[in-house]
């Protein structure tokens, strides 16, 4: 006979199985189509948040997993307008609440009705065609009028989503929509903590093509303390150059914050203009910092100047350089590694445990780039060094001079023993 315990856990289990799995967790509150979202915000007078998904990614398959479904996010997203786009179709289930069929994957809304709102979004919005590459997740963030106010893409964290919500909502504030596309706003925004603002607010600034906005911005980037705004300052004005930002660039080397020196260094050296040699070893001269000094020297290496001229102050620098600036002269010296001055100058670096670890590894790394098979015998005895970089950069070289193949990864170990905290082009 069978206890009640017994009877009551296989009636349990019973029930469980004709239940089926248990529900996906709930998502963000998804209007139907981007039309029922629209309305929404402009009724509200709320950001319209739309949320571009794919399908079989793995950073895509977490948002919906993870970051929807949080409840703080949840919670936050009830201050917007939300909607879903993706161009998936998947599993139809049915929804009480709407009295109809949804997608399994998103739920409250219909495969049509995101797919429908994909495509606005990619042809509209983003100008593209069916077959063009568009990156995702991204949230749109738009003004309750249908006005861009910024968008974010790949995957972020739940409280990353919440910050960006809550900007959208301030933005939504008559007072700030009202000067929102004001040039005062923009160079505000063009200067905020959050990145993706930044970015848009500069896109409109610079796409004015207005030398008076162009002086503004200058001015603002020469006396910003923000290393990130730094950045994505001077990178969105080197990636739409003129004549009179070249100039404003150039000017950009004298600023008093050394992160702005840094970017104007590198935006300078990626244009290549025929005096950017010059101005940048003009530049190197009188730097004081040592860290933007590295950064300055590996942008002469680039330049596009004079191949004998940029060899010499580089050479010079792995010599005689000071601290980091050694070694950054030593890893700037790749162009030239097959040269007999080059190696000469290196070749004993990597034995002389005398000297710092990292410039040990830039020569063997260097020495590596050099064609010639003997080095790697003198480079051997680093392969048994307590220290990971210096056996890391020995076995690398070692095994390129040894066999001579051209391994695509060994010039990403240049990032390992002399990194960078600016981007620069470097072949």
């Amino acid at each position: 006979m069978k206890s009640a315990w017994t009877v009551g856990c296989l009636v349990a289990f019973a029930g469980a199985a004709l239940a089926g799995p248990p529900a996906a967790p709930e998502q963000l509150a998804w209007a139907p189509g981007l039309a029922a979202a629209q309305e929404d915000a402009r009724q509200r007078k709320v950001p319209l948040l739309v949320v571009l998904n794919m399908d079989d990614e793995r950073g895509n398959d977490r948002m919906v997993a993870e970051i929807y479904t949080a409840p703080e996010v949840r919670a936050a997203a009830k201050k917007c307008a939300v909607t879903i786009a993706s161009l998936g179709r998947h599993a139809a289930v049915d929804d009480p609440k709407r009295g109809c069929k949804v997608c399994s994957r998103f739920g409250l809304v219909t495969c049509d009705e995101h797919r429908a709102t994909e495509k606005v979004l990619r042809e509209e919005w983003l100008k593209c065609g069916p077959k063009d590459n568009v990156d995702s997740p991204r949230h749109v963030f738009r003004a309750p009028d249908g006005r861009l106010l910024f968008e974010r893409v790949w995957t972020l964290e739940a409280e990353e989503l919440q910050k960006l919500i809550d900007r959208a909502v301030a933005a939504c504030a008559p007072e700030s929509l009202a000067a929102w596309d004001t040039t005062d706003a923009r160079l505000r925004r063009a200067f905020e903590p959050i990145g993706c603002v930044r970015s848009t607010a500069l896109k409109d600034l610079l796409g004015a093509k207005d030398p008076a906005v162009d002086a503004k911005l200058f001015d603002l980037a020469r006396h910003t303390d923000s290393d990130d705004a730094a950045r994505d300052v001077v990178r969105a004005i080197a990636a739409d150059m003129t004549p009179t930002r070249s100039e404003g660039m150039r000017k950009l080397l004298t600023a008093p914050a050394a992160p702005v020196r840094m970017q104007a260094a590198a935006g300078i050296a990626a244009l290549k203009e025929k005096d950017a040699f010059d101005v940048l070893a003009a530049a190197y001269g009188k730097e004081k910092s040592a860290d933007v000094k590295c950064m300055m020297l590996r942008a002469l290496a680039v330049s596009g100047g004079d191949p004998v001229k940029t060899r010499d102050i580089v050479l010079k620098a792995a010599k005689s350089g000071e601290g980091p600036v050694r070694i950054h002269g030593v890893v700037a010296l790749a162009p030239w590694a097959k040269e007999d001055a080059v190696v000469d100058a290196i070749r004993k670096y990597p034995a002389n445990d005398k000297l710092p670890e990292n410039l040990r590894a830039a020569a063997a790394w260097t020495l590596g780039l050099s064609g010639r098979k003997e080095i790697a015998q003198d480079l051997k005895p680093l392969t048994e060094e307590k220290t990971e970089i210096l056996k890391r950069a020995a076995h690398a070289a070692i095994a390129r001079l040894t066999t001579g193949s051209e391994d695509p990864n060994y010039m990403y170990l240049r990032a390992w023993v002399a990194p960078l905290s600016v981007s620069l082009p470097e072949k």
